[in-house]
């Protein structure tokens, strides 16, 4: 059922790959995001925080084919509205900044499949994903989702581990009833 959302993703995460080289020009040169350009990068990582709460066993109800804020869905990830002003020198070493998230985001991928995994046969077997599991994945995917929103300079905020922390990426998942019993 994700596949139609894989063919989706790839292209939009191409146009997402360059609409994001070109805010970091923009954000270096001037210091401003261009709007149109970080509602469309804010969309993408909206999206993709569905389709990875939808394929990682987050929920059970289908995402939809957007990345509009749509406060019925059960994944969330809110993104606040672009800074007035951004630090060129923090964009322009933003590459750099990333490395250690993108370890940490890696490595939280690799625990991510396994939890998947996991919840998979016990929801066969019991029919219910036990709570433990369903936070675990929760923080896996919420500092995945901060740290693609830190990666694509919609924030300046290093992304925290913590799921409940301030700020304009907040992923939150609430356990659907059709998973816990």
């Amino acid at each position: 059922m994700a596949i139609p959302h894989f063919f989706v993703l790839f292209f939009y995460a191409i146009a997402g790959l360059f609409a994001v080289i070109a805010a970091w020009f923009a954000v270096v040169i001037t210091a401003k995001y261009p709007a149109g350009i970080y509602g469309f990068v804010a969309g993408l990582q909206r999206y993709v925080a569905r389709v990875n709460g939808y394929l990682y066993l987050l929920t059970d109800v289908y995402p939809p084919f957007n990345g509009s804020e749509d406060p019925e869905y059960p994944i969330q990830l809110a993104i606040g509205p672009p800074k007035e002003q951004y630090s060129r020198l923090l964009a322009f070493f933003r590459a750099i900044l990333f490395i250690p998230v993108y370890i940490v985001m890696y490595l939280l991928g690799i625990a991510a499949m396994v939890i998947a995994f996991l919840s998979w046969l016990v929801i066969i077997v019991t029919g219910k994903q036990p709570e433990g599991l369903q936070s675990a994945q929760v923080f896996c995917l919420g500092y995945t989702a901060r740290a693609g929103v830190y990666g694509s300079l919609l924030t300046e905020k290093f992304p925290s581990f913590d799921n409940e922390a301030d700020g304009p990426a907040v992923p939150t998942a609430p356990i659907p009833g059709g998973l816990q019993g």
